[in-house]
Protein backbone atom coordinates (compact mmCIF):
# COMPACT_ATOMS: atom_id res chain seq x y z
CA UNK A 1 0.00 0.00 0.00
CA UNK A 2 1.34 3.46 -1.03
CA UNK A 3 0.79 5.68 2.41
CA UNK A 4 2.13 8.81 0.79
CA UNK A 5 2.71 10.29 -2.21
CA UNK A 6 3.97 13.61 -3.67
CA UNK A 7 6.73 15.86 -4.89
CA UNK A 8 10.01 16.72 -3.28
CA UNK A 9 12.37 19.44 -4.84
CA UNK A 10 15.72 21.83 -4.22
CA UNK A 11 18.29 23.99 -6.04
CA UNK A 12 20.68 20.87 -5.82
CA UNK A 13 20.12 17.76 -8.38
CA UNK A 14 18.81 14.86 -7.13
CA UNK A 15 16.24 15.90 -4.80
CA UNK A 16 14.88 13.69 -1.89
CA UNK A 17 12.57 13.53 0.55
CA UNK A 18 14.83 15.47 3.02
CA UNK A 19 15.05 18.22 1.05
CA UNK A 20 11.68 20.27 0.51
CA UNK A 21 8.35 18.45 -0.39
CA UNK A 22 5.10 18.58 -0.77
CA UNK A 23 2.47 15.60 0.15
CA UNK A 24 -0.17 14.73 -2.74
CA UNK A 25 -2.39 11.97 -1.03
CA UNK A 26 -2.39 8.30 -0.63
CA UNK A 27 -2.41 5.25 -3.02
CA UNK A 28 -2.08 5.00 -6.61
CA UNK A 29 -3.00 7.33 -9.29
CA UNK A 30 -2.14 11.65 -10.76
CA UNK A 31 -1.86 13.86 -8.27
CA UNK A 32 -0.49 17.25 -8.21
CA UNK A 33 1.03 19.20 -5.42
CA UNK A 34 1.72 23.24 -4.94
CA UNK A 35 5.37 23.96 -4.26
CA UNK A 36 5.24 27.06 -2.40
CA UNK A 37 7.99 29.94 -0.71
CA UNK A 38 10.28 29.62 -3.99
CA UNK A 39 12.82 32.35 -4.46
CA UNK A 40 12.17 34.13 -7.54
CA UNK A 41 14.41 33.91 -10.63
CA UNK A 42 15.99 30.23 -9.23
CA UNK A 43 15.92 27.34 -10.74
CA UNK A 44 14.97 24.27 -9.15
CA UNK A 45 14.76 20.37 -10.06
CA UNK A 46 11.93 18.20 -8.49
CA UNK A 47 11.19 14.82 -8.37
CA UNK A 48 7.77 12.71 -7.70
CA UNK A 49 7.89 10.19 -4.99
CA UNK A 50 5.75 7.73 -3.20
CA UNK A 51 6.37 5.37 -0.41
CA UNK A 52 5.13 2.36 0.68
CA UNK A 53 6.17 -0.50 3.44
CA UNK A 54 9.14 -1.53 1.19
CA UNK A 55 10.67 2.03 1.38
CA UNK A 56 10.51 5.01 -0.96
CA UNK A 57 10.86 5.39 -5.18
CA UNK A 58 11.42 8.60 -6.84
CA UNK A 59 10.18 9.25 -10.47
CA UNK A 60 12.29 11.30 -12.87
CA UNK A 61 14.06 14.88 -12.64
CA UNK A 62 12.88 17.65 -14.18
CA UNK A 63 13.73 21.09 -13.64
CA UNK A 64 12.16 24.59 -13.82
CA UNK A 65 13.01 28.11 -13.17
CA UNK A 66 11.01 30.74 -11.06
CA UNK A 67 10.29 33.89 -12.74
CA UNK A 68 11.36 37.36 -11.85
CA UNK A 69 9.73 38.87 -8.97
CA UNK A 70 7.48 41.83 -10.04
CA UNK A 71 8.95 44.92 -10.35
CA UNK A 72 7.39 48.80 -11.48
CA UNK A 73 6.95 48.96 -15.31
CA UNK A 74 9.92 50.49 -17.64
CA UNK A 75 8.45 53.19 -19.36
CA UNK A 76 10.30 55.57 -22.11
CA UNK A 77 8.85 59.24 -22.89
CA UNK A 78 9.49 59.28 -26.89
CA UNK A 79 8.80 62.73 -27.80
CA UNK A 80 6.20 65.57 -27.73
CA UNK A 81 5.49 66.98 -31.34
CA UNK A 82 2.59 68.91 -33.08
CA UNK A 83 2.78 71.71 -30.41
CA UNK A 84 0.27 74.65 -30.61
CA UNK A 85 -0.41 77.50 -28.31
CA UNK A 86 -2.26 75.41 -26.39
CA UNK A 87 -2.14 72.04 -27.36
CA UNK A 88 0.39 69.04 -27.91
CA UNK A 89 0.89 65.91 -28.76
CA UNK A 90 2.64 63.09 -26.29
CA UNK A 91 4.31 59.65 -27.15
CA UNK A 92 5.13 57.06 -24.73
CA UNK A 93 6.10 53.21 -24.72
CA UNK A 94 6.16 50.14 -22.37
CA UNK A 95 9.01 49.11 -22.17
CA UNK A 96 8.88 46.33 -19.71
CA UNK A 97 5.70 45.61 -17.81
CA UNK A 98 7.76 44.45 -14.59
CA UNK A 99 6.27 41.31 -14.45
CA UNK A 100 2.95 41.93 -13.90
CA UNK A 101 -0.01 43.35 -15.79
CA UNK A 102 -0.28 46.92 -17.24
CA UNK A 103 -3.32 48.23 -16.39
CA UNK A 104 -2.95 51.71 -17.05
CA UNK A 105 -0.50 53.94 -18.85
CA UNK A 106 -0.26 57.66 -20.28
CA UNK A 107 1.49 60.99 -19.78
CA UNK A 108 1.87 63.42 -16.85
CA UNK A 109 2.85 66.94 -17.20
CA UNK A 110 3.39 70.39 -14.73
CA UNK A 111 5.21 73.64 -15.51
CA UNK A 112 7.67 72.39 -12.66
CA UNK A 113 10.02 69.53 -13.26
CA UNK A 114 9.45 65.68 -12.45
CA UNK A 115 5.49 65.40 -12.90
CA UNK A 116 3.35 63.02 -11.21
CA UNK A 117 -0.19 61.95 -11.39
CA UNK A 118 -0.71 64.15 -8.70
CA UNK A 119 -0.29 67.46 -11.72
CA UNK A 120 -2.62 67.00 -14.70
CA UNK A 121 -2.28 63.46 -16.57
CA UNK A 122 -3.87 62.02 -19.34
CA UNK A 123 -4.51 58.18 -19.71
CA UNK A 124 -3.22 56.44 -22.87
CA UNK A 125 -4.47 52.86 -22.62
CA UNK A 126 -2.81 49.46 -20.51
CA UNK A 127 -0.95 47.04 -21.68
CA UNK A 128 2.57 47.63 -23.27
CA UNK A 129 4.00 48.81 -26.43
CA UNK A 130 3.74 52.37 -28.15
CA UNK A 131 0.66 54.99 -27.23
CA UNK A 132 0.28 58.81 -27.80
CA UNK A 133 -2.04 61.29 -26.34
CA UNK A 134 -3.13 64.76 -26.38
CA UNK A 135 -2.50 67.19 -23.91
CA UNK A 136 -5.10 70.12 -23.84
CA UNK A 137 -5.74 73.49 -22.07
CA UNK A 138 -2.34 74.70 -21.95
CA UNK A 139 -1.45 78.22 -21.88
CA UNK A 140 0.39 79.84 -24.60
CA UNK A 141 3.99 80.55 -24.34
CA UNK A 142 4.54 78.52 -21.80
CA UNK A 143 7.45 76.06 -20.37
CA UNK A 144 6.16 72.25 -19.72
CA UNK A 145 7.60 69.41 -18.68
CA UNK A 146 6.27 65.80 -19.40
CA UNK A 147 6.94 62.25 -18.66
CA UNK A 148 5.19 59.43 -19.65
CA UNK A 149 4.03 56.85 -17.01
CA UNK A 150 2.62 53.07 -16.67
CA UNK A 151 1.14 51.36 -13.29
CA UNK A 152 1.09 47.64 -11.95
CA UNK A 153 0.40 46.16 -8.89
CA UNK A 154 3.26 47.10 -8.15
CA UNK A 155 3.27 51.06 -8.47
CA UNK A 156 4.08 53.42 -10.79
CA UNK A 157 7.09 53.51 -13.14
CA UNK A 158 7.80 56.93 -14.89
CA UNK A 159 10.24 57.43 -18.12
CA UNK A 160 12.30 60.20 -18.30
CA UNK A 161 11.10 63.63 -18.37
CA UNK A 162 11.04 65.86 -21.62
CA UNK A 163 10.66 69.42 -21.92
CA UNK A 164 8.72 71.83 -24.37
CA UNK A 165 7.06 75.18 -24.60
CA UNK A 166 3.69 76.08 -26.22
CA UNK A 167 3.56 78.67 -28.66
CA UNK A 168 1.96 81.67 -28.30
CA UNK A 169 -1.25 83.05 -29.24
CA UNK A 170 -1.15 85.51 -32.46
CA UNK A 171 -3.23 87.69 -30.90
CA UNK A 172 -2.17 91.07 -31.35
CA UNK A 173 -1.00 92.32 -27.94
CA UNK A 174 0.88 95.42 -26.69
CA UNK A 175 3.24 95.24 -23.74
CA UNK A 176 3.22 98.21 -21.25
CA UNK A 177 4.38 98.50 -18.02
CA UNK A 178 1.60 99.88 -16.23
CA UNK A 179 -2.59 99.85 -16.48
CA UNK A 180 -3.05 101.49 -19.53
CA UNK A 181 -4.09 104.87 -17.66
CA UNK A 182 -2.58 108.20 -18.21
CA UNK A 183 -1.13 109.23 -15.15
CA UNK A 184 1.57 112.35 -15.37
CA UNK A 185 4.62 113.58 -17.03
CA UNK A 186 8.44 114.11 -16.41
CA UNK A 187 10.08 117.81 -17.24
CA UNK A 188 13.29 118.11 -18.37
CA UNK A 189 15.87 120.17 -16.90
CA UNK A 190 15.34 123.05 -19.47
CA UNK A 191 13.37 123.33 -22.38
CA UNK A 192 16.47 122.82 -24.23
CA UNK A 193 18.35 119.68 -22.83
CA UNK A 194 17.21 116.16 -24.20
CA UNK A 195 16.28 113.25 -21.95
CA UNK A 196 16.72 109.63 -22.94
CA UNK A 197 13.94 107.60 -21.25
CA UNK A 198 14.21 103.96 -22.04
CA UNK A 199 12.61 100.26 -21.08
CA UNK A 200 15.11 97.47 -20.87
CA UNK A 201 13.95 94.09 -21.93
CA UNK A 202 16.47 91.15 -19.92
CA UNK A 203 17.45 88.76 -22.74
CA UNK A 204 16.21 85.53 -20.37
CA UNK A 205 12.86 86.64 -20.85
CA UNK A 206 12.69 86.72 -24.36
CA UNK A 207 14.14 83.31 -25.09
CA UNK A 208 10.69 82.47 -25.97
CA UNK A 209 10.55 85.10 -29.29
CA UNK A 210 13.32 83.50 -30.74
CA UNK A 211 13.20 84.19 -33.89
CA UNK A 212 11.08 87.25 -34.14
CA UNK A 213 11.72 90.45 -35.05
CA UNK A 214 10.98 93.52 -33.14
CA UNK A 215 8.46 95.87 -35.59
CA UNK A 216 7.13 98.53 -33.83
CA UNK A 217 7.21 100.66 -30.42
CA UNK A 218 4.26 103.08 -29.05
CA UNK A 219 4.87 105.82 -26.60
CA UNK A 220 1.78 107.56 -24.21
CA UNK A 221 2.88 111.53 -25.79
CA UNK A 222 1.20 113.76 -23.75
CA UNK A 223 -0.54 117.14 -25.07
CA UNK A 224 2.61 119.48 -24.98
CA UNK A 225 5.03 117.18 -27.25
CA UNK A 226 6.29 119.68 -30.03
CA UNK A 227 9.77 118.33 -30.96
CA UNK A 228 10.69 115.59 -32.95
CA UNK A 229 11.56 112.27 -31.40
CA UNK A 230 13.85 109.97 -32.33
CA UNK A 231 13.55 106.51 -31.16
CA UNK A 232 16.64 103.88 -31.00
CA UNK A 233 16.90 99.93 -30.70
CA UNK A 234 19.74 98.77 -28.25
CA UNK A 235 20.95 95.13 -27.67
CA UNK A 236 23.65 94.40 -24.89
CA UNK A 237 24.16 96.31 -21.70
CA UNK A 238 23.27 95.58 -18.25
CA UNK A 239 22.83 99.51 -16.74
CA UNK A 240 23.26 101.13 -19.99
CA UNK A 241 22.45 100.02 -23.36
CA UNK A 242 25.48 98.92 -25.33
CA UNK A 243 25.42 98.25 -29.17
CA UNK A 244 22.60 100.21 -31.19
CA UNK A 245 21.55 98.21 -33.88
CA UNK A 246 18.65 100.50 -35.30
CA UNK A 247 17.41 104.45 -35.27
CA UNK A 248 15.07 106.68 -36.54
CA UNK A 249 13.31 109.90 -36.06
CA UNK A 250 9.15 110.89 -36.11
CA UNK A 251 6.82 113.42 -35.27
CA UNK A 252 5.28 113.18 -31.76
CA UNK A 253 0.69 113.53 -32.46
CA UNK A 254 0.40 114.35 -28.92
CA UNK A 255 -3.32 114.33 -27.60
CA UNK A 256 -2.57 112.54 -24.52
CA UNK A 257 -2.92 108.71 -26.69
CA UNK A 258 -0.63 106.06 -27.48
CA UNK A 259 1.67 106.73 -30.57
CA UNK A 260 2.60 103.58 -32.82
CA UNK A 261 5.54 103.70 -34.89
CA UNK A 262 6.97 101.07 -37.42
CA UNK A 263 10.73 100.72 -37.37
CA UNK A 264 12.28 101.74 -40.42
CA UNK A 265 14.78 98.69 -39.28
CA UNK A 266 13.52 95.80 -37.53
CA UNK A 267 15.67 94.05 -35.00
CA UNK A 268 15.64 90.63 -34.83
CA UNK A 269 15.49 88.85 -30.97
CA UNK A 270 17.64 85.74 -30.84
CA UNK A 271 17.08 85.82 -26.50
CA UNK A 272 20.82 85.84 -26.21
CA UNK A 273 20.94 89.86 -25.29
CA UNK A 274 19.02 92.46 -23.40
CA UNK A 275 16.90 94.71 -25.52
CA UNK A 276 16.86 98.53 -25.09
CA UNK A 277 14.00 100.56 -26.53
CA UNK A 278 15.41 103.98 -26.03
CA UNK A 279 13.45 107.52 -27.21
CA UNK A 280 14.72 111.00 -27.07
CA UNK A 281 13.05 114.13 -27.23
CA UNK A 282 14.18 117.62 -26.52
CA UNK A 283 11.52 119.40 -24.36
CA UNK A 284 9.91 119.82 -21.11
CA UNK A 285 7.69 116.69 -21.84
CA UNK A 286 8.94 113.82 -23.93
CA UNK A 287 7.31 111.19 -22.32
CA UNK A 288 3.89 110.58 -20.05
CA UNK A 289 5.12 108.23 -16.83
CA UNK A 290 3.24 105.81 -14.48
CA UNK A 291 3.49 104.87 -11.51
CA UNK A 292 6.29 102.29 -10.84
CA UNK A 293 5.40 98.60 -11.18
CA UNK A 294 8.39 97.46 -9.39
CA UNK A 295 10.66 96.20 -11.75
CA UNK A 296 13.42 98.29 -12.84
CA UNK A 297 13.40 97.27 -16.21
CA UNK A 298 10.95 99.61 -17.32
CA UNK A 299 12.21 103.03 -15.94
CA UNK A 300 15.96 103.39 -16.77
CA UNK A 301 16.80 107.36 -17.87
CA UNK A 302 19.71 109.45 -18.63
CA UNK A 303 20.69 113.16 -19.78
CA UNK A 304 23.57 111.98 -21.97
CA UNK A 305 22.95 108.56 -23.09
CA UNK A 306 26.06 107.76 -21.50
CA UNK A 307 25.17 107.58 -17.50
CA UNK A 308 22.07 105.50 -17.24
CA UNK A 309 19.82 105.23 -13.88
CA UNK A 310 16.68 103.78 -12.58
CA UNK A 311 14.24 106.82 -12.33
CA UNK A 312 13.11 105.35 -9.25
CA UNK A 313 16.26 107.24 -7.49
CA UNK A 314 15.84 110.66 -9.82
CA UNK A 315 12.30 110.63 -9.20
CA UNK A 316 11.06 107.94 -7.10
CA UNK A 317 7.61 106.10 -7.61
CA UNK A 318 7.91 106.80 -11.54
CA UNK A 319 8.08 104.07 -14.99
CA UNK A 320 7.42 104.66 -18.44
CA UNK A 321 4.23 104.52 -20.55
CA UNK A 322 5.94 102.70 -23.63
CA UNK A 323 5.32 99.32 -25.30
CA UNK A 324 6.84 96.94 -27.90
CA UNK A 325 5.45 94.95 -30.25
CA UNK A 326 6.89 91.71 -32.43
CA UNK A 327 6.18 89.87 -35.21
CA UNK A 328 7.02 86.28 -35.86
CA UNK A 329 8.06 84.77 -39.64
CA UNK A 330 5.19 84.24 -40.53
CA UNK A 331 4.44 88.06 -40.12
CA UNK A 332 1.55 87.32 -37.16
CA UNK A 333 1.45 89.09 -34.09
CA UNK A 334 2.54 88.01 -30.53
CA UNK A 335 2.93 89.63 -27.48
CA UNK A 336 6.41 90.47 -25.80
CA UNK A 337 5.96 90.00 -22.26
CA UNK A 338 9.41 90.38 -20.07
CA UNK A 339 7.76 90.96 -17.06
CA UNK A 340 4.32 90.45 -15.09
CA UNK A 341 2.98 93.99 -14.77
CA UNK A 342 1.09 94.66 -11.21
CA UNK A 343 -2.28 97.20 -11.15
CA UNK A 344 -1.81 101.02 -9.72
CA UNK A 345 -3.75 104.07 -9.24
CA UNK A 346 -3.11 106.83 -11.84
CA UNK A 347 -0.60 109.63 -9.95
CA UNK A 348 -3.34 112.81 -10.73
CA UNK A 349 -1.18 114.56 -13.00
CA UNK A 350 1.59 115.63 -10.98
CA UNK A 351 4.22 117.36 -12.98
CA UNK A 352 7.86 116.92 -11.37
CA UNK A 353 11.39 118.07 -12.40
CA UNK A 354 14.26 115.54 -13.26
CA UNK A 355 16.82 116.42 -11.57
CA UNK A 356 20.91 115.58 -12.79
CA UNK A 357 21.29 111.88 -13.14
CA UNK A 358 24.45 112.36 -10.45
CA UNK A 359 21.92 113.22 -7.76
Amino acid sequence: EVYEKGVCWSTSQGPTIGDSHASGGTGIGFFDVQMTDLEPSTTYYVRAYARNSVGVAYGDEMEFTTMSEAGLPTVMTVEVFNITATSAICAGEVMDDGGAEVYEKGVCWSTSHNPTLNDNHVIGGEGGGFFEVELNDLTPGTAYYVRAYAINSVGTGYGEEVGFATLNDFIEQWLHYDDGIYATSIGAPSNSDPIYWASMFPAASLVPYEGTNLTKVALYENSYNTNPITVAIYLGGVTAPDMMVSTMNYSPIGGDIFHEVELTTPVPIDGTQNLWIVFTEEGNYPANACADTGDPNNRWVSLDNVEWQDVAEAVPGYGWLLRGFVTNRRGETMELKPITTKPHAPLNGKTIQLKSAKQ
